[in-house]
């Protein structure tokens, strides 16, 4: 299952969760051209796995919520965090939302 919010791709897969992991909050993304980020609300957190890899670790009901989009309800689950890219050039860039 995946969803979408703005820039940022969730991809809904079991994945395991290391013993060292970091864990880096409720916001997902950082609006860096409006301000607005892309938070979770509920009882979900944004861990680091891995050569940085993000997933969203949702223990019971979430969303991912942001001002200029509907929210997004979660269910319980791992879920892989993908932000958009754009290319210029031959050098990929994130997407600024």
């Amino acid at each position: 299952m995946q969803y979408r919010l703005g820039a940022v791709l969730l991809t809904k897969r079991e994945i395991p969760i290391p013993s060292d992991a970091k864990t880096l909050g409720r916001i997902v993304a950082v609006g860096e051209k409006t301000g607005h980020h892309h938070e979770l609300e509920g009882n979900a957190e944004l861990i680091e796995v891995g050569m940085k890899e993000q997933v969203i670790m949702v223990k019971d009901k979430a969303r991912l919520v942001h001002p200029e989009h509907g929210p997004i309800d979660l269910e319980p689950g791992t879920y892989v965090v993908v932000r958009q890219v754009e290319h210029e050039g031959e050098k990929p860039k994130p997407v600024v939302d």
